[in-house]
C-alpha cells in the first residue's frame, strides 16, 4: 500500500490536471510550456511562464523542499520495514517534483538573462 502523503500528492496532481487535459498542444498561447513529463507524449502540466518570478521561484522551492522530505523519508527508512513499491513511489514522485523544478528555474533563469538582472547578480 502507499504512503497518505504520497496519495495526497498524486490526488492534488490529478486534480490539476483535469481542465488542462482538454486543452490540446496546438491552441496552447506561447506563454504556456509543458513541463517535463517523462512517458507522456502530450502535454498536461503547463508552466505559465509570464507569472511572478516570486510566485515561480515560491513553485520551484515548493518542489525542491517536497522531494528533499521524500528523499530524507527513504534514507531514514529501516530497511526490514521498507516496501520495495513505496521505495519506487518516494523516488519516482522525488525525481517528478525535481524535474518540474528544474523546468521552473530555467524560466526563471531566461526570464533574468532577458531583463539584464543576471549581470547584477554576478
Amino acid at each position: 500500500s502507499c504512503h497518505p502523503f504520497i496519495r495526497m500528492i498524486v490526488a492534488w496532481q490529478l486534480h490539476f490536471a483535469k481542465d488542462l487535459l482538454q486543452m490540446s498542444e496546438t491552441n496552447l498561447p506561447p506563454r504556456y510550456i509543458p513541463l517535463t513529463q517523462p512517458g507522456q507524449e502530450n502535454p498536461v502540466f503547463l508552466l505559465d511562464t509570464h507569472a511572478p518570478l516570486r510566485d515561480l521561484h515560491a513553485c520551484a522551492e515548493l518542489r525542491v523542499s517536497l522531494a528533499t522530505r521524500f528523499l530524507d523519508a527513504m534514507v531514514n527508512m529501516q530497511p526490514t520495514h521498507a516496501d520495495e513499491r513505496d521505495l519506487s513511489t518516494i523516488a519516482s514522485t522525488a525525481h517528478l517534483l525535481m524535474l518540474e523544478a528544474c523546468d521552473v528555474h530555467r524560466v526563471i533563469e531566461r526570464r533574468l538573462w532577458e531583463s539584464g538582472a543576471s549581470t547584477a547578480v554576478a
